[in-house]
C-alpha cells in the first residue's frame, strides 16, 4: 500500500492560493463600498445641516428687519441721501451664473469681534467664486454708520458648493419680483411684504434645495396710495 507523503502538492497550494485571494479581494471591495457608504452619508449629512443653518440665518437676519416708516421716512426728492435702513434686492452675474443679492437693515446684529457693541447692522448676502469655479454664500453685517458695500475676505461663509441663491419678493399685494429698491418710485417707496428664499448646494454629483418664506415683522406701506 502506498502511503501519501507529508505535506501539500503544489497543485494544492496553487488552489488554495486562489481561493484566499479571491476572498481578500472580495472582502476589501466590501469594505471600499462600506467606508465609501460612510462617506457619502457623512457629506450629505454635513450638506443638510449647512442649508438649514444657512436658511436659519437668513430667516434670523429677515425677521428682525428694521425699517423706516412714516412718519419718519418721506418721499425722497433728487437732493436727499439715500435712506441709510433701505432694502435693497438685485440680481448679479458671478462667473457664468447669476445669483440673488440682498441688503437690509437689521437688529440681529452678530458680535463677531468681541467688541460688545450692539445696534442696527447693514446686513449683505453675496455670492462669490473661488479659483476653482465654486460658488459660496457670504454674510457682511456692518453696524451703523457702516461704509458703502465692498465684498471682504473676512465676511463669514454661510454656504459653500453652492448652486442656487434665488429670492423672490412679494408686495402687499401678493405680485412677486426678483428685484427691489425700496428708495425706488418703481417699488412706490414701499418694502417688501415677505421674501421667499432657495437655496441649492451641490453634494455627491446631487443638488439639494432648501426653501422658506419670510415674512418681515413692518413693512413700509406704498407711498403712491397715502
Amino acid at each position: 500500500m502506498c502511503s501519501r507523503p507529508n505535506g501539500f502538492t503544489l497543485l494544492e497550494i496553487l488552489v488554495a492560493v486562489t481561493i484566499l485571494a479571491a476572498v481578500v479581494a472580495s472582502t476589501l471591495g466590501a469594505f471600499n463600498g462600506i467606508l465609501g457608504t460612510i462617506d457619502t452619508v457623512e457629506s450629505s449629512s454635513n450638506t443638510y445641516a449647512m442649508g438649514r443653518a444657512c436658511l436659519n440665518r437668513i430667516l434670523a437676519d429677515i425677521e428682525s428687519v428694521h425699517v423706516t416708516t412714516a412718519p419718519l421716512f418721506r418721499k425722497p426728492d433728487l437732493r436727499d441721501e439715500p435712506d441709510p435702513y433701505r432694502l435693497e434686492a438685485l440680481r448679479k452675474t458671478v462667473g457664468s451664473q447669476t445669483f440673488s443679492w440682498l441688503r437690509f437693515s437689521s437688529l440681529a446684529h452678530v458680535d463677531l469681534d468681541g467688541s460688545g457693541r450692539l445696534g442696527i447692522a447693514q446686513i449683505v448676502y453675496y455670492v462669490t467664486q473661488d479659483d476653482d469655479g465654486n460658488f459660496s454664500l457670504h454674510r457682511q453685517d456692518r453696524l451703523y454708520p457702516w461704509p458703502e458695500f465692498e465684498p471682504d475676505p473676512g465676511d463669514p461663509l454661510v454656504a459653500e458648493n453652492l448652486d442656487k441663491f434665488d429670492l423672490v419678493l412679494f408686495d402687499a399685494e401678493g405680485n412677486t419680483y426678483q428685484q427691489w429698491d425700496s428708495e425706488s418710485d418703481d417699488y412706490d417707496w414701499a418694502t417688501p411684504k415677505s421674501i421667499g428664499i432657495l437655496v441649492s448646494l451641490k453634494s455627491n454629483g446631487n443638488t439639494v434645495s432648501f426653501a422658506t418664506r419670510a415674512i418681515l415683522p413692518v413693512m413700509r406701506v406704498p407711498k403712491k396710495n397715502k
